[in-house]
This record gives C-alpha cells, sequence and structure tokens, in this order.
C-alpha cells in the first residue's frame, strides 16, 4: 500500500505545483512534498507496507534491491522497461513512471508467478533475502525477451498471418537467461540453482538436462504467460500525453536539435524543496526539472555556490556515498544531452544517455549496415566493427541494473571530477574521442569542441560550462581492400569476468595495419590510451605510440615498445598493487601486437557462465519423506517478497533507530566524547553509552556460558578500529547516522602507545589468549615428534604459510528490533544465530531476569557464523536505547559499519617442518600456529580445536601442533563457516604441495600415500568418533571420484593443453577432507491442534540451511508410524513457527551445521511419544471401523478429549562427536597475462550419511563450496593501520556467476547405514567450503606449468629472480588473487618472451650469414 499526498493544483500549473506521480504495483501514487534525496529503496521500505525489496549494500552492488521501472514515451508510443537498483534510483526521478516490485508480480492470495515458483522449484533460494532482487533481475530479462518475440510475432503475422499466445513465447537464449542475474548477488546457493531456474525459461533447454527440481517435465513447469504481466497503467498513459514528456531513458534511437532553446522562458522554479529542520536553512533540499540547457544554465547560477549535483541516474552516489548536495538538478529529459545522432564520418552521444541505450545503439548500427573499420586479426575472419567492440567493453561497465540508469557523461564526470577509474574515458580516448562543452551566452548557449584527452587534463568545469555530448569518429575510407586496415581493441583485468568490478587497469589501442608484404608488418595512427592503473584519469602512451609509428614490426621493436612502455605508466605513489598494474598494461600491448607477427589466439575469452551441472543421489523411502528433495518451506514466499525478516517488521508506534558510534583508532585512551553538536542533529533524540547500564547492569555485549565475556561498550581505552563506543538514537537511521559522524571523540594515543596490528607483532611483545580449554583435547601431541623426525630420509624446516580473514558478507546485515513491555520486560526480535545467548547477554546488560527478555527469531538471510557472537552486541545495544528511553529501538546496520564491526575469519600464520621418506611418505610434522585474535577472545580460543581435526585428515605419524591466540588491535575474529577447519586443511594442503614439490611427484600421489587407515584414523580422532570401520569411506569415495571425474584422461589432455598454449595454462588437482562435526542436544515442542493441523516448534533458527523444511520431515516420518506403511501425514499439514526464547528456553546455538539434525531427532522424539499416546485409540477406532481404515482428522478429532496432544522432548546426541568425508576434484585455466582464473569444472563427491533431504545438502554443498572459492580465490582482506581497507561491495569481491565452476557435478555418497547418527544422516553445510582446495591447488599446478614455460624463456638478457630459484617450490597464500598469480608467473614474463623471440631471429640471421 502506497501513501499518497495530494496537492492543489496540476499538470498546467507549472512543475512548482505539480505533484510527483507515478504507479506503484499498478496503484497511482502522488506526493505533493518529496526530500530529493529519499531514494526509491528507502520509500518503498519506510513509507509503503512493501518490504520485498531489501537493502543489502546501499550501493547498487549486491542487486537485492533490484525493481521493474517502466516509462512511457509519448512521442514514439513505446514504453521502455527496465530494472534498476532501487537503492540508488531517486524518488524524484520516477515521476511518470511505472514501478514493480516482486509483489507486484503475484503472491499467496492471488497466485504466485512462474518466476517465484520455479526459484522454489529449483531450489534455488536458501536464506532468501536476495531472491526477490533475482526474482526482479530475471523478470527484467524475460519482459526485455517478450517485446523481442512480439516484434517476430508482428513479422510473423504479416508474413502468415499468425502469431503466438503469450504464453512461454519467448526468444531467450541460455546465454542471456545467464546474464540475467550476473549483477546480483548470492551469498548461500552457489548460483547453480538460479542459472537453472533461469535457463528453464528458455525454449531449447531441456529441463531435464537443469539441476534437481520439483517438475518431472517440461510440461509441468509453471508456465510463464506474458499477457498476465503487469500493464502499464493507463493513467500514466493520459499524465505523460498531457504534460508531453519525451524521456532519455526510453529514447532509444533520437537525434535531438541544439537549436530548439527557447532563451525567453521563465525563470527556473524548484519543483520541490524539503528541509528536515526549518530553523537551519543548510539543510534544505531542492529538486529542479529543467526543460533545455538554458535552464540548467539558469538552476546552476541561481545556486552558485551551494553544493548541486546533475543528476541522471544518480548512480554514483553509490560509491561516492559521502557527496550530500543541498540541490538536485534532473538533467534526464533535457533534449540537448540525449542525441544519439549517425553520420557519415561519425557518432554522437549526448552526456545524458544511459550506458545501455549507448550499447543498444552501437548494436543497431552493425544491424543497420554500418560497417566501420575492422578491429579484427589481419588475415582471418574474426572482424569485428568498432561500434561492437565498444558495445561489448561497455557491457563489462558494472551490472545491466545500473547501466539501465547511469548515464555515459556521468561516467566521465566521475572521472573527471573524481579520478574515477573509469572504463568509458579509457575507450573512447582509444577511438580519438572528442566532447562538446556548452556555456550560456546571452539567452542562449555556446559550445566548444576539444579532444577528450584535453578535456581530461583541464580542471574542473566551472558552473558555466556543462558537458554535453561525445563524438565518436568512425572513418569508413579505410574499409578498402587494398588499403591499410584498422585495428581496435580493448582490454580490462578485472576480479570478475563479466565486469561488475572496477579493473585493476584497463585500455584501448587503435592502430592502421598495412596488409603484410614479404612477411613485412607496419603500423600507422597508434593510439594507445591507458586508464585505471593508479592514475588521475585516462592517458595515451605517447612515447610508445611514436616509437611504434611507421616502424616494421619485429619482435626487437614490440620488446622496446613495452620497455618503453613501463616508463609511461606508472601509478601514483600509494596504488595498491602497483607492479602487477603496470605488467599488465604490457601485457595488453603484447597482445594488441603479437598476433600481428604470429597468427595465433594469445589467450582464450571467459565464453560463457556455467554450462553444465549434474546431481547424482540415491534415494530411499525408508524414513519416508526424510531423504525426500522436497522443497524448501517457505521459499516461493523468499521469492515473492512475503517472507518477513526482522528489518521488514513494520515499526511500532515512536519506534526510533540506533546507528553506532566507531572508534577510529586502533589504540587510544578517551579523553572525551563531546556529542553536543550531534544532538543537534535534526530528530535526534539521545546518545547511549555506557554511563546509561542499569545499575544492576553490567558492560557486556557477548554472554555465551563457557566463552569468555566480551564487552559492549569502550570507556576509558579503544582497543581496535570500529569498537562501540557508544550510539545515536534519531527518529531514523540515516539521522542517526548523521549524527553517529558528528560525535567528536578526542583520543590520546601516545597515552596507550603503539597499536599491535599483527599476531607477529603480538608474538614480540609478549600478548596472548589462553588457549580455551575445550580444544585441549584435540590439539595433543600424537606420538614420537624426535623419532618421526629421526625416520624421514628428507626435511623440510621451517615453511611459512599465512591465511587471510574473510568477511561473511551476509546478505542481511546485523538486524534489531527492541520493544519495551510492561513489568520491565523487554521484546527483542534479532538477526542472530544465538536467540538463547542474546537473551543472557541482554539481561545481564540490563540487570533483569532472564524471564523478562523475550527474544523471537523468524529467518535469518545469512549468519555463517558471523551472527553467533558479535552480532548480539547490536542487539544488546539496541535493547540498552529501549530500555533507557521506554520506546522501541530498531537498527540495520549499513554495509560498511557491519563489515568494520563483525571481524571475519581469523587470519593464520603457519610455521612447519616436516620429514618424508623419497616415496613421499610423512613420518613427522611439526607447527606453530599464530591465531590473529583481535582485541577480544571471541571464537579465536577455541579455534585449535578446529584447526587440529581438519589438519589431520592425513596420517603423518608423530604430529606437534603449538597454538598461540595473538592478542592484536583488531576488530575480534569471529566463527566463520568452518572456523578453523579451513585453515587448518589449507595447511594440510600445504604441507603435501611442499613434499611434493620438493620430490617433484604429484601432490595426489603424496595425498594417496598418506591416507589414514582405520588404526591411525582411531589414533588421530579417537574411537568413538570414527565409529565403525565401514563408516571410514574416504578411500571408496576417493576412487569413485577418481573415476567419475574421468581422473586419468583429464590429466592427460591438460598436459597436451599445456604443452601447445603458451599464455594459457591449466592445472587439474584433486583433494580429501575429514572433517569433524560435533553434535548438539536440542529440544522441540510438537502440538497436534482440533484440524489435525500441526505446529513444531524447535529452537533451531532457519537461515538458508532447511532446518525447518527437515524437520518438518522428521516429524512427518515419526507421525507416520501410527499409519500402515504407505500412509502418512502430508507435509502441508506442519508449521514450524519462529524461535522463541520464551516458548522454547535455553535453546543453544545453531552452529556447526549440525543444528538441523539435533532439532529432527528432538521433533522425531515428541512426535514418537504422541503415537505412543494416540496408539491405544487409533486401534480401538480402526476396530470399530467399517474397513479398518482410520483417518488422521477421526483419530484427532476424537483425541483431543483424552489425549495430551502436546510434547516436549529434550534430545541428546548418542555420538557427540563424528567425522565426514569428502572429494573433489577442479580444473581450473589460468590467463598468464593478467592472472585471471577460470574455473572449467568440478567434480564432488560427499558422504553425508543417508542425506535428510538431498536437494537442501546439495545446496549447502555447493554454496559451501563456491564461499569456499571466495576464501581461496577473490576475498582477499586488506589493512591499513587497523583499518580494513574493503567494507562494501566496490572493494570486497565475493564470487558471482561468472567466477564459479563452468561445469559443476556433485554426488552424494551412499554410505552404509549408520545406526549412532540421527536417521543415518551427517551434515552438509560446512564441510564442503573446504572442498573449494582443490580450485587453490589446481591453480598451483597450472602456475608450475607456467613457471617452466617461463624458464625456456631464460637468456643471457633474461633471468629468473632471486625469489624463485624452485621453479615447483613456492608460496601461494590465499587468495589466489590475480596479482598473485601473475606474480609467480613473472611481472616480467612478457619481457621474457620477447627476449627469447628475438634472440632465436638473431641466432636464425647469425646462423644464416656464417652459412
Amino acid at each position: 500500500m502506497a501513501m499518497a499526498m495530494a496537492r492543489p493544483g496540476g499538470a498546467g500549473d507549472g512543475d512548482a505545483a505539480r505533484p510527483l506521480v507515478f504507479a506503484l504495483n499498478g496503484a497511482r501514487v502522488e506526493l505533493a512534498e518529496v526530500d530529493p534525496s529519499l531514494t526509491l529503496l528507502t520509500y518503498l521500505r519506510t513509507r509503503t507496507a512493501l518490504r520485498g525489496t531489501k537493502r543489502g549494500c546501499g550501493e547498487g552492488g549486491c542487486g537485492a534491491c533490484v525493481v521493474f521501472v517502466s516509462r512511457y514515451n509519448p512521442c514514439t508510443k513505446d514504453i521502455e522497461e527496465i530494472t534498476v537498483n532501487s537503492c540508488l534510483t531517486l524518488l524524484c526521478s520516477l515521476d511518470g513512471c511505472a514501478v514493480t516490485t516482486t509483489e507486484g508480480l503475484g503472491n499467496q492470495q492471488a497466485g504466485h508467478h512462474a518466476i517465484h515458483k520455479r526459484l522454489s522449484g529449483f531450489h534455488a533460494s536458501q536464506c532468501g533475502f536476495c531472491t526477490p532482487g533475482m526474482t526482479m533481475a530475471l523478470y527484467g530479462t524475460l519482459r526485455k525477451s517478450t517485446v523481442k518475440a512480439k516484434h517476430s510475432c508482428h513479422d510473423s503475422l504479416e508474413a502468415n498471418g499468425s502469431a503466438g499466445d503469450g504464453i512461454n513465447d519467448l526468444q531467450l537464449t541460455p546465454a542471456e537467461a545467464e546474464r540475467s542475474i550476473a549483477g546480483n548477488i548470492c551469498r548461500c546457493t552457489g548460483y547453480r540453482p538460479l542459472l537453472d531456474a533461469c535457463k528453464s525459461f528458455c525454449a531449447d533447454v531441456d529441463v531435464e538436462d537443469l539441476g534437481m527440481h520439483q517438475f518431472p517435465d517440461k510440461n509441468e513447469l509453471p508456465p510463464y504467460d506474458s499477457t498476465r504481466d503487469p500493464e502499464f497503467p493507463q493513467f500514466l498513459v493520459r499524465e505523460c500525453e498531457t504534460r508531453g514528456i519525451c524521456s532519455q531513458h526510453n529514447s532509444g534511437n533520437i537525434s535531438a536539435s541544439a537549436n530548439g532553446i527557447d532563451g525567453k522562458s521563465v525563470e527556473v522554479q524548484p519543483r520541490f524543496r524539503f528541509s528536515d529542520c526549518a530553523s537551519a536553512k543548510d539543510r534544505e533540499k531542492v529538486w529542479i526539472d529543467p526543460e533545455s540547457l538554458v535552464d540548467v544554465f539558469k538552476a546552476l547560477r541561481t545556486y552558485q555556490g551551494t553544493e548541486v549535483k546533475l543528476v541522471v541516474g544518480n548512480t554514483a552516489a553509490g560509491y561516492y556515498k559521502d557527496v550530500k548536495p543541498n540541490v538536485y538538478i534532473d538533467i534526464s529529459k533535457v533534449d540537448e544531452l540525449l542525441t544519439l545522432r549517425e553520420e557519415a564520418d561519425g557518432i554522437e552521444v549526448g552526456a545524458s544517455v544511459t550506458i545501455s541505450n549507448f550499447i543498444e545503439f552501437l548494436e543497431s548500427l552493425e544491424v543497420r549496415g554500418l560497417k566501420a573499420p575492422t578491429s579484427g586479426v589481419i588475415g582471418t575472419n574474426n572482424e569485428t566493427s568498432i561500434p561492437i567492440v565498444l558495445a561489448a567493453h561497455l557491457k563489462l561497465i558494472a551490472s545491466n541494473h545500473v547501466r539501465n540508469w547511469g548515464s555515459v557523461g556521468g561516467n566521465m564526470m566521475i572521472a573527471k571530477l573524481y579520478n574515477f577509474e573509469s572504463d568509458i574515458a579509457t575507450i573512447l580516448l582509444g577511438v580519438d574521442a572528442r566532447v562538446k562543452v556548452v556555456s550560456p551566452c546571452g539567452e542562449g548557449t555556446v559550445a566548444k569542441n576539444m579532444s577528450l584527452e584535453d578535456f581530461l587534463e583541464r580542471g574542473a568545469l566551472d558552473n558555466s560550462e556543462l558537458l554535453q555530448s561525445i563524438w565518436i569518429p568512425l572513418d569508413k575510407a579505410f574499409s578498402s581492400q587494398d588499403g591499410p586496415r584498422v585495428r581496435f581493441k580493448t582490454f580490462r583485468a578485472s576480479p570478475r569476468p563479466l565486469g561488475f568490478a572496477l579493473a585493476y587497469i584497463n585500455a584501448a589501442f587503435f592502430a592502421r595495419v598495412s596488409e603484410p608484404v614479404h612477411g613485412v608488418t607496419k603500423l600507422d595512427d597508434v593510439r594507445l590510451a591507458f586508464g585505471a592503473f593508479g592514475t588521475e584519469h585516462a592517458v595515451r602512451a605517447r612515447r610508445v605510440e611514436d616509437h611504434l609509428n611507421e616502424k616494421t614490426l619485429t619482435w626487437e621493436v614490440i620488446l622496446e615498445a613495452v620497455r618503453l612502455l613501463r616508463t609511461e605508466v606508472v601509478p601514483a605513489h600509494g596504488t595498491r598493487h602497483a607492479e602487477y598494474r603496470v605488467s599488465v598494461a604490457v601485457s595488453f600491448l603484447f597482445q594488441f601486437l603479437a598476433p600481428l607477427l604470429k597468427d595465433e589466439d594469445y589467450v582464450s575469452k571467459f565464453n560463457g557462465l556455467l554450462s553444465s551441472g549434474k546431481q547424482v543421489i540415491t534415494m530411499t523411502d525408508e524414513y519416508y519423506p526424510v531423504g525426500q528433495p522436497s522443497a524448501k518451506t517457505a521459499s516461493v514466499l523468499q521469492a515473492s517478497g512475503e517472507a518477513i525478516y526482522v528489518d521488514d517488521i513494520p515499526a511500532p508506534a515512536d519506534c526510533l533507530h540506533a546507528a553506532f558510534v566507531c572508534s577510529q583508532k586502533a589504540l587510544a585512551k578517551i579523553q572525551n566524547v563531546d556529542v553536543q553538536q550531534a544532538l543537534q542533529t535534526p530528530g535526534v533524540v539521545a546518545y547511549v553509552s555506557a554511563a546509561d547500564i542499569p545499575r544492576n547492569g553490567q558492560n557486556v555485549g557477548v554472554s555465551m556460558g563457557v566463552f569468555p565475556k566480551q564487552g559492549l561498550f569502550a570507556t576509558d581505552l579503544v582497543e581496535c578500529v570500529g569498537h562501540l563506543i557508544g550510539l545515536m538514537v534519531a527518529d531514523t537511521y540515516d539521522h542517526a547516522k548523521e549524527a553517529a559522524e558528528r560525535v567528536e571523540v578526542d583520543y590520546d594515543i601516545k597515552a596507550a602507545g603503539p597499536p599491535v596490528l599483527s599476531a607477529k607483532e603480538a608474538v614480540k611483545r609478549n600478548l596472548f589468549f589462553p588457549v580455551h580449554f575445550l580444544a585441549a583435547g584435540a590439539i595433543k601431541p600424537i606420538g614420537d615428534i624426535m623419532e618421526g623426525f629421526s625416520r624421514g630420509e628428507m626435511i623440510l624446516e621451517n615453511v611459512e604459510v599465512i591465511t587471510e580473514s574473510q568477511k561473511h558478507f551476509y546478505m542481511e546485515t546485523q538486524t534489531a528490533l527492541a520493544i519495551p513491555d510492561e513489568d520491565n520486560c523487554m521484546v527483542i526480535y534479532a538477526s542472530t544465530q544465538t536467540p538463547d545467548f542474546v537473551q543472557r547477554t541482554v539481561a545481564e546488560a540490563l540487570g533483569i531476569p532472564c524471564h523478562n527478555i523475550r527474544v523471537i527469531t523468524r529467518r535469518v538471510g545469512g549468519g555463517f557464523g558471523g551472527k553467533v557472537f558479535r552480532g548480539a552486541t547490536v542487539a544488546v545495544a539496541c535493547a540498552l536505547a529501549a530500555y533507557k528511553l521506554q520506546r522501541p529501538v530498531r537498527t540495520s546496520l549499513d554495509r560498511s559499519t557491519d563489515m568494520a564491526f563483525i571481524g571475519g575469519r581469523s587470519p593464520t600464520t603457519s610455521t612447519f617442518s616436516v620429514a618424508f621418506t623419497k616415496e613421499g611418505r610423512i613420518t613427522a610434522v611439526k607447527a606453530e600456529i599464530l591465531i590473529e585474535a583481535g582485541y577480544e577472545q571471541d571464537f579465536s580460543s577455541v579455534l585449535p580445536r578446529d584447526f587440529a581435526y581438519s589438519f589431520k585428515k592425513y596420517n603423518y605419524g608423530p604430529v606437534e601442533i603449538n597454538f598461540k591466540i595473538c592478542k592484536t588491535n583488531l576488530v575480534p575474529k569471529t566463527a566463520m563457516r568452518g572456523p578453523g577447519h579451513t585453515q587448518g586443511s589449507f595447511l594440510a594442503e600445504a604441507v603435501i604441495e611442499h613434499v611434493a614439490a620438493r620430490l617433484e611427484l604429484d601432490p595426489e600421489i603424496v595425498r594417496e600415500r598418506n591416507f589414514h587407515d582405520i588404526g591411525s584414523l582411531c589414533i588421530y580422532f579417537g574411537e568413538g568418533a570414527v565409529g565403525s570401520p565401514e563408516s571410514y569411506s574416504l578411500p571408496s569415495l576417493w576412487e569413485r571420484l577418481k573415476d567419475s571425474a574421468n581422473w586419468v584422461d583429464r590429466e592427460r589432455e591438460v598436459q597436451e593443453f599445456n604443452e601447445k598454449s603458451t599464455w594459457m595454462k591449466r592445472g587439474l588437482a584433486m583433494i580429501p577432507i575429514v572433517y569433524g562435526n560435533l553434535s548438539q542436544s536440542k529440544s522441540a515442542t510438537v502440538s497436534i491442534f482440533a484440524d489435525g493441523s500441526i505446529v513444531l516448534e524447535s529452537p533451531g533458527v532457519e537461515m538458508g540451511q532447511g532446518l525447518h523444511t527437515k524437520v518438518c520431515q522428521a516429524a512427518s516420518f515419526a507421525l507416520s508410524k501410527l499409519f500402515p506403511k504407505g500412509r502418512g501425514i502430508d507435509l502441508s499439514r506442519f508449521r514450524i513457527v519462529q524461535s522463541d526464547t520464551i516458548s522454547v528456553a535455553n535453546g543453544g546455538v545453531t552452529s556447526n551445521s549440525t543444528t538441523s539434525e539435533g532439532c529432527c531427532a528432538a521433533v522425531q522424539a515428541a512426535c514418537e511419544t504422541l503415537v505412543e499416546r494416540l496408539t491405544p485409540l487409533y486401534q480401538q477406532l480402526q476396530a470399530a471401523a467399517l474397513h479398518g481404515d482410520v483417518s488422521w482428522e477421526n483419530l484427532i478429532s476424537k483425541a483431543i478429549y483424552m489425549v495430551d496432544l502436546k510434547v516436549h522432548h529434550r534430545y541428546a546426541p548418542k555420538q557427540f562427536h563424528y567425522l565426514s568425508y569428502a572429494a573433489a576434484a577442479s580444473e581450473v585455466e589460468v590467463n598468464l597475462l593478467t592472472g585471471e582464473t577460470q574455473i572449467l569444472a568440478t567434480d564432488l563427491v560427499f558422504d553425508c550419511g543417508k542425506s535428510l533431504n538431498p536437494a537442501v545438502d546439495i545446496g549447502q554443498i555447493e554454496g559451501a563450496f563456491v564461499q569456499g572459492i571466495g576464501f581461496y580465490v577473490t576475498e582477499g582482506v586488506e589493512t591499513e593501520d587497523g583499518r580494513e581497507l574493503a567494507d562494501g561491495t566496490w572493494g570486497y569481491k565475493v564470487p558471482t556467476v561468472d567466477t564459479i565452476p563452468k561445469r559443476f557435478h556433485v554426488e552424494l555418497f551412499n554410505s552404509p547405514a549408520l545406526q549412532e547418527r540421527v536417521l543415518s544422516s551427517k551434515a552438509s553445510g560446512e564441510a564442503p567450503l573446504l572442498l573449494a582446495g582443490s580450485v587453490y591447488s589446481a591453480i598451483r599446478k597450472a602456475i608450475l606449468s607456467a613457471r617452466k614455460e617461463r624458464a625456456k624463456w631464460v637468456t643471457s638478457h633474461s633471468k629468473l629472480t632471486d625469489q624463485e630459484p624452485i621453479l615447483n617450490d613456492f608460496i601461494l597464500d590465499p587468495p589466489a588473487s590475480m596479482d598473485r598469480i601473475k606474480k609467480l608467473c613473472g611481472f616480467d614474463n612478457v619481457e621474457s618472451y620477447l627476449e627469447s623471440m628475438n634472440h632465436n631471429v638473431q641466432n636464425t640471421k647469425s646462423h644464416a650469414a656464417s652459412v
């Protein structure tokens, strides 16, 4: 329901009086007063009842907020339909638009949309927080395909009188379907099921070729009928027709004249004025809708000296979040800025044209037959026009949603104003583009043209200048078959192949190439543009251009060119990865020139997303419906936006919002906290700090039983950047955040001393936490370490390997709502994995009993351990504020605060020594592990236990591991999916890899020679954890994997590929895991109602792992024992309700992936008690029945009068500690010129016993594996002076659809029945993350092949550096990022190759001369 405020006046009364009118899910919205800075997302979430659109990042970088926007063009009568990021879209820019959210597509009452149903049926929603955004991204693609199909139908109707009916009538290719969600992030699923759901809409895709789903065949797929999609409202058509607005967003191909300026137009008046404080004039914001350039300049002149922002799409706000203007001038409808014009010798594009419209225009030129100069390799048939090359590169900028709304000129201007790493500026510089800058002159304007190079080098435009358009020359004179050809190519090196990330460096090269005559090729008119390498703006490499012009191309000329380039491409001081960026610049130039001498493809392009995925399961009805791949509970509601998360709960009356005040210093004494200015911020109610803790309360933020308590607020000393000092409470989060930023903290750095910013510094200063007693047993030495080393024939000593931190990056940030209740009570809604411990901590902080605190958690939008410990602090802080003010207080941390406050995975520095035989049999290992904890212990003190479990997956003989928990002045590190296990498994593989390297053996051989037998397994882990000998399935599944992955043949194929390919190298690796799981005691309550419906209560928190689904299946199985085999209780009868600390007390933690099985066991036992109670009555009714048939409804209708139908049960596990086994093989391809990695294939076999739900378990396995790819490949965490540099989507790169395996096969290994396990099952949620180590190991192999290749090039002119004396024994610490890979392959590998080629040429000439 949308709020609307009417105001007198209409379209004919002028913009100042005309309200903002748009449609929201078909309903008219009319707003007379609007805050110009208000985004669509904020409006949706605070002014309407619609909560499906989520805030994941607020940067346009995750896609959780994507909505569908339609615009009507009264000039062309066309309707443009696009997807946009609502977190960046200003509400005022939507005048005349129709906005559709996921709720507008369908719902539970009216029926769900086909997308909702298919996402659910393909098991493509886990935590569900990203799913509404995925829905709308896919919907946008379907609508675009529908429009294309309609045009085809129109042509078909004209040809033969027939047309489609709209049902599944799409022209959607698999590539288009896959790319539809390329601008969205999912942290749970691993993307494979999402991509399958997308591809299910393609006519030429057979559902049998897709992954696991709920649809027997294609005919059973929920049909997509485009005729039932929301239509553009007629009231908006009439509105737009009346106004005659022709917006650029639906401009398509238009040509606007610059002559229609009305110099006598009235003075431009603000359309909207808004101030959140009447007494503060500087807080007034205005929105202006100019109709011409003259109007724009009038507005600029009027507000000269004020912070002004020219707005088209506002997409730059996702990056430059601190830019907060007072004046917004909407230039998206100014005709003179909307030109898209083709002439004989070039193209003109207006500054306000969106990037997507520019792309479509460029592609249309090819369709219309404009053949521009070619860019293909001479002598081949892969020639491509300059417009198409430009369009292809533009598609790699940001995401589709950003390109739909952001403008070409806007991108150029932030490059000029803020040194933004623009791709557009670079590629247009490469084609020698010119710009038109316009300024006012009398009653009109005057334009001047200049080169783009001059434009970028000039200072900022003043208030009397405006970028109007860009001119792109297309010299068709050189299309002659006899003359020189034009070679134009663009490049970018980015963490993500499909864009959606800033480039480390980009480039665009142009040259006229003469046809080879007698093997001689010459270049002319060379243009070499480089950008994003640590420079103020894109630049031309002039000296290299001069060097190449009119030169006969030779290897020596190219070598001189790349050497010269290193003197021109010089990153500014302090640029990160500077050496890498320069090396890639050299690689780009080499890729441009080398094919002209040697006709071959030097690298393979990224050519698609996931091409296939297969899941292999063995189902049984032994525990039916347990073991069936049932769809996840509430997944369709998650897709439609009807599933409620904490921040979706409507704000209670008088609700306030809290924002954190955090330390900006790593270590300092607090001299004073001045909040006076902050309290003057409009809407601010109070500042809350340690001084507000009640007399009987404690300054405690985390209290979790056997774990050390953590503080809530800093008082006298801050111990890390991000240490919580207090919180500001205001009427909105934006006001609270603004006030928090205005708090002035006076720090005394000298009195506190220098901060400790690394584990090694902590060792020097002897700053340690004790290892927790829970870890003591796991880290005891095994065997006689001295004897083991004496048996070794070879020894590696003091090898150091490092693992970095990893951020949780759950889609839903830390969120809480605290509501005071009567009798000194408090109700808290929290996004937490530990409602129980939140209850305890709040009670301690407030000094009141636990029974006064009720914590409710319905679902969590991703946790991964990040909502176990420090997440509790968020709820406690809100509760304290609510207690003080006696008003509801809520917060949902912005992404930046969340990432700074929640520490992530613990970094480790490990030093090991290992003894081994010449055959690769390890005889002893000794290791010292430094764990960086942060300033509090959190989970780090227990980490050694889990580290040791996974490290001991191989039989090393005697083992001795010593741990030091290092106290540093960094944010406390916490549990993160597979905590300790991930680091321990990596160290185990590092030991194997280094032994294999020293022996020059294949690592898989060394792995196999150090597998456990059942005896050594029991020594390492204990007989209780190992269980029966037949349960040790690792050797069997290892052989199964080698067979299913076709290991032997693929090893040979990889070797053959590497022998033939110079610049692309492949690696194939296979690793096992042995994972120690800790079972949990859980309770459950089961209640049967009079109509036979059943409610299940459990302390387990649903956060995407399918806990609720499995619990319902377990309950159905247990209750079905009442009936003869073949009958049962349908899952639709069950409802599992939210976790509630009052109804199910002492619930513990949802963690370790074993909570699901514990809750299933508790529910199963409770249901079995009900079966015992109901059996006598059932038998009595059965005897009296005509055919002995008693229905469930009839049984319960009688039982309610004589049987207690509510049971509570507490489950205690039979086996507290048990082992899981799995193995994975991965194949990668590494680009030696850029360091980019493609994961070609992954085959994975996982033993989870008898799966409780194969669909859920496979989803957990795939999602964990892809999160592991993040740890091993993409998710680097860098710090500077104690501050983490990546605090959002711009700097922190979780895996996306283009960074997962292109072929992903998963098999659930059907191990023998495990009587000691819950329904013979094993956990599946965390262990698979470790298997991504197979990707890392495959990358190592590819690098080794590259290093061997490089060694062949070594001549007297080049040599290996001192850092790489041994080719096959090198350190690659995860993540295996592009720069680290490139460094190991050689930052100078291009020069080495060129020196070798030139040396060979010279030798050939010398030999010929001597003959």
